[in-house]
């Protein structure tokens, strides 16, 4: 089928109804590409994220954008970070098929126009390292920027002793050091993509919660950090150790994991290839490698754009953005001024 004819078959690429419920959950039901991450640790399934997707002001974040006609259909979810201009990509199908991958095509384009409208600046993926998922995603505008791994600890698991008590540890969070930290163990290229309108904290870390535990040298200086954000089916940890690691990592490391997670769920920690160092440590306390995949991003408008558009959206009272009211969203762009 040429691409023509498949746009066609599709159809335009639009918000959720509710009489789409059930086409997602046929979708759903069959497969299609789903975040790596969010699925082992989130217990929403794509049907209960198109539910809240109808709930304005109580959506949390969460956008379903469909395309049906009367013989095939397609759905594409998507979740609003904390900070509002950044999205993630949770789930996608029907899969692609090496005939048709003008359907995947379509709702990536599609979602991101709608998108737009929603103040999103960038939309974020995880997709599978290699293969047809990969080329779409690529042709679809998406930048590769990050090689990950998804390893595992099971629940109530044991963790080493401790050789000896870490010094320099602290429970919360300091912003300063922490966007510090990330400068020096994250590559220029990959800060880039990652850049927001946002600058608190790294990406996809969120210290209003103070999931956090910071290690500070004899100097003052972060030698590392780890986050834990607990969900209802895992704790998802996230790393920044400087390269290589330094003296005492090993024991900050299961300091810091027992300090936040609760055992009563498998722990689940996301580390990338510039991160070696930080990958045989959590290998060496337990950690399976479970998941290889590829972060991506695209870039759907420029920040004035978006903050021109959303604006006038605020000022005409109309919309919803990442679960603010317009008069809260104004606010919010005002103080980023």
């Amino acid at each position: 089928m040429i691409k023509s004819e498949v746009v066609k078959s599709m159809g335009e690429v639009r918000s959720l109804k509710l009489t789409d419920l059930g086409m997602v959950y046929g979708l759903a039901k069959k497969g299609g590409l789903v975040d790596p991450v969010f699925a082992r640790v989130h217990r929403l399934s794509p049907v209960g994220i198109a539910m809240f997707s109808l709930l304005p002001g109580v959506k949390g974040g969460s956008y379903t954008f469909v395309s049906r006609s009367k013989d095939s259909g397609g759905v594409v979810q998507v979740r609003k970070r904390w900070d509002g201009y950044n999205a993630d990509l949770t789930f996608l199908a029907p899969y692609v098929e090496e005939d048709d991958r003008e359907r995947w095509l379509l709702l990536l384009n599609g979602a991101a126009e709608e998108l737009k409208e929603q103040g999103t600046i960038k939309l974020y993926a995880r997709v599978p390292s290699d293969g047809l998922e990969k080329e779409v995603f690529l042709n679809a505008g998406f930048q590769m920027y990050a090689e990950e791994t998804l390893m595992e600890m099971p629940p109530r698991y044991d963790l080493p002793e401790l050789i000896e008590q870490p010094l320099g540890i602290y429970l919360g969070c300091n912003r300063t050091h922490l966007r510090r930290l990330y400068s020096r163990v994250t590559p220029p290229m990959v800060q880039r993509w990652e850049s927001s309108l946002e600058q608190y904290d790294p990406p996809g870390w969120d210290c209003f919660r103070g999931h956090v535990v910071m290690w500070f040298g004899s100097d003052g200086n972060p030698l590392g950090a780890v986050y834990v954000e607990q969900g209802v089916r895992g704790a998802l940890l996230q790393g920044l150790l400087i390269e290589p690691p330094p003296d005492g990592s090993r024991e900050f490391l299961i300091k810091a994991i027992s300090m936040l997670w609760n055992r009563m769920t498998p722990c689940f920690a996301l580390v990338r290839s510039y991160q070696p160092g930080l990958r045989s440590l959590l290998l060496e306390i337990g950690f399976e490698e479970k998941a290889r995949f590829t972060a991506a991003v695209r870039n759907i408008a420029l920040p004035a754009m978006v903050k021109s558009a959303v604006t006038q959206r605020a000022e005409a009272g109309n919309g919803v953005v990442a679960g603010l009211t317009p008069s809260r969203m104004e606010a919010n762009i005002q103080n980023k001024r």
